[in-house]
């Protein structure tokens, strides 16, 4: 299960909700053509994810905002995060238009090199 986390504003009040919405990831490929359609590009990095928005009901892609993966490993599923929401095109949702993430993994040593961890 690959769902999209982030904070959406409610109509014009300061107040935000937290939500969640599953998103499937597409290959590059997939991704790279569905951008060339709507006159934009990534390039050839591999450092990135994208997602389909097909059947989005509401936006809440904000860069940021985080793409995760549930998974179990024990008794207790966990959220791990695959990506930060780097890149998409506005107004959303589109339907073809892909939304990009960095990918965390490929920054991973950058990451734990530069937090400072509490002890």
């Amino acid at each position: 299960e690959t769902v999209l986390v982030g904070w959406r504003r409610i109509a014009t009040r300061d107040n935000r909700k937290l939500k969640a919405l599953r998103v499937r990831v597409i290959d590059l490929d997939e991704c790279r053509r569905n951008l060339n359609l709507a006159g934009s590009e990534i390039g050839n990095s591999t450092k990135l994810l994208c997602t389909n928005s097909r059947g989005m009901v509401e936006c809440i892609e904000k860069y940021g905002n985080s793409l995760m993966i549930k998974r179990r490993y024990t008794e207790h599923p966990k959220f791990y995060i695959l990506g930060v929401a780097s890149r998409f095109v506005f107004p959303c949702p589109y339907d073809f238009i892909p939304t990009v993430y960095t990918r965390v993994s490929d920054y991973l040593n950058w990451i734990l090199d530069n937090i400072e961890v509490d002890t």
